[in-house]
């Protein structure tokens, strides 16, 4: 008996130039049909196949409206906020870079104060990075918000994070952001970070909040008030030498009168004038209000020097009753108030 004719072999077509299909398309075969279909990416017939351009929509691709959609491969594409926006892409807002609060009623510090805006100074502005003490890449989302409370900061936003790159921070060192998000900025291109990209390097959103990364946190820094050279206090209250805060109160001409009169009067009058406006001597002086010292009214120069104590800087609210201090003359003053009385002005 003859065996029986085997069937003659299937060629491949596919493994012959792929089949007639486009380099950029998926040659399947069926027996001796061939069909082609565009990669992912793609479009056409599979026999042509062009790019897929995700910007050309006619909807930006999703983009937000102050944001440039960027074509990065076939049926790939990036947003990028437009020149004075940020954010990322998705969402941009107007740039609003930290204004120097020194610019404003001298940052509330004193009039006689130098006032430093400490975050405008910052080179970060505000932005920090943290790393668990175990090392870096060991800290979830949750355990990243509690290092940046413990640093009494938040953690950083994206935005923050994008104006800190704005001011050249550069660290790469991807870190957990408030949103959930992971990224780190770039300020110069590094072909060992960041693949040479300037910029906020992204990795999205994280769905899973168990990861392990560093964190980026935020804290508004504080203005720095210091009084100026011939004044003392804390930079949001100064005072001059006492003959300077003596002159500066209408309500207070009548001492002042008898003070300028007592240094006229003597070699002792005028060494107490010279103590008066002697930054370096640090004293509290008592100043009757007019309306408890006449204008007809005289006072010795034992008077006067009684109402100087030899104490450092004593402010009002520390003086309680039966406090007891000693004058430049060596006496014993004792303050008393009662329930009605008020603060001088």
């Amino acid at each position: 008996m003859s065996p029986l004719p085997s069937a003659p072999a299937v060629v491949d077509f596919c493994k012959q130039n792929n089949g007639g299909c486009a380099k950029v398309a998926r040659c399947s075969q069926k027996g001796t049909k061939v069909s082609c279909s565009c990669l992912k990416g793609y479009k056409g017939d599979g026999h042509s196949c062009t790019e897929i351009d995700p910007c050309a929509d006619g909807l930006n691709s999703g983009c937000h409206e102050h944001a440039t959609c960027k074509m990065t491969g076939p049926g790939k594409h990036k947003c990028e906020c437009k020149s004075h926006y940020v954010g990322d892409g998705m969402d941009c807002e107007p740039e609003q870079r930290p204004i120097d609060r020194c610019l404003q009623d001298n940052g509330q510090c004193h009039a006689d104060a130098n006032c430093a805006d400490l975050h405008f100074q910052d080179t970060t502005v505000g932005v920090f990075h943290l790393r668990s003490p175990l090392g870096q890449y060991k800290l979830t989302f949750d355990k990243a918000r509690e290092a940046c409370t413990n640093e009494a900061a938040s953690m950083a936003t994206y935005n923050q994070l994008s104006y800190a790159q704005k001011a050249k921070y550069h660290l790469c060192s991807a870190g957990w952001l408030e949103s959930g998000r992971v990224a780190y900025p770039t300020a110069y291109a590094s072909q060992n970070c960041g693949s040479g990209v300037v910029g906020i390097i992204d990795y999205g959103q994280r769905n899973n909040k168990s990861e392990m990364w560093d964190v980026f946190c935020y804290r508004m820094k504080d203005v720095n008030c210091t009084c100026k050279v011939g004044y003392v206090g804390d930079g949001f209250s100064c005072s001059g030498n006492l003959l300077q805060v003596l002159t500066s109160f209408p309500s207070l001409t009548n001492f002042l009168m008898e003070v300028l009169a007592y240094s006229n009067s003597s070699a002792r009058g005028r060494a107490f004038l010279t103590h008066l406006t002697d930054l370096s001597i640090h004293s509290t002086l008592f100043v009757p209000h007019n309306s408890g010292l006449g204008e007809n009214e005289t006072l010795s120069g034992r008077d006067i020097e009684h109402h100087l104590a030899n104490v450092s800087i004593f402010f009002y609210n520390d003086l309680v009753n039966g406090t007891v201090l000693q004058t430049k003359l060596g006496s014993q003053l004792l303050i008393t108030s009662s329930q009605n009385q008020q603060q001088p002005v």
